[in-house]
């Protein structure tokens, strides 16, 4: 039964009434010959927009009959989990470490490509320090409303993405396989969100559709997605 710890920030965790892209693609990896796929980490809630504080867990998912549990958190970003990365290795003992992180590196802490670039390497290391055969799925990061806005902050987020692929060659190894998902193919931010960033129903399914064909090409996990992609309905957000 592979353990998969899916790490990432408000794109990942979701929010109230959300399915989420970790549901779409446990229910896919459930369907295509992975019988039982163990999601692991230490939340398994949604960030309930409804409050004002931020970050308040909400339970309230459009379907909660999949494993919830992540390492996902309303603006997370790379330089929060890199250091701390391999105590949750350790803690949750994942087989693949999946990670779509970086939006918030760039919109929040003004990180350039190059820094983000170390903080992954750091993010590897530390997590192969407690489990020497780990796999690792990186997700890009995905084009958004102010990408399409502002050339600065597309550039910088382009000049990740290109050196995230250089990388993931560099420092893949047999035994710790390192790949990059095009969870950015064909993304569309008008089309695929429901604010400019987070993705909706059928943002989600583009999402999960391109960590499924990762883990089925790379590590013989499941299959590739079917295309074309199924329609889904958006669910309604009441913020």
């Amino acid at each position: 039964m592979p353990k998969f710890m899916i790490v990432g920030d408000s794109i990942t965790e979701g929010s109230t009434g959300d399915y989420t892209w970790r549901y779409r693609l446990w229910k896919h990896l459930k369907a295509n010959e992975v019988s039982e796929p163990h999601f692991v980490g230490p939340r398994q809630g949604l960030d309930d927009l409804t409050q004002a504080q931020a970050n308040e867990d909400s339970a309230q998912y459009a379907d909660p009959d999949f494993d919830t549990h992540h390492l996902a958190l309303w603006g997370q970003p790379f330089t929060a989990v890199m250091e701390g990365i391999g105590n949750y290795v350790s803690d949750c003992d994942p087989d693949v470490v999946v990670t779509l992180l970086g939006i918030n590196d760039f919109a929040w802490y003004g990180e350039t490509a190059f820094q983000v670039e170390q903080d992954v390497r750091i993010y590897i290391a530390e997590a192969r320090r407690k489990k020497a055969n780990l796999g690792f799925v990186f997700g890009r990061v995905l084009p958004t409303q102010r990408g399409a806005q502002d050339a600065e902050f597309a550039t910088r987020v382009n000049d990740f993405n290109t050196r995230l692929e250089a990388l993931a060659e560099e420092l893949s190894l047999p035994f710790s396989p390192v790949v990059v998902a095009q969870d950015d193919d064909g993304f569309d931010p008008e089309l695929h969100t429901w604010d400019g960033t987070h993705p909706n129903s059928h943002g989600e399914i583009r999402i999960a559709a391109a960590f499924a064909d990762a883990l089925a090409h790379k590590f013989g996990l499941g299959s590739p997605y079917p295309r074309p992609l199924p329609e889904v309905t958006d669910v309604t957000k009441n913020i």
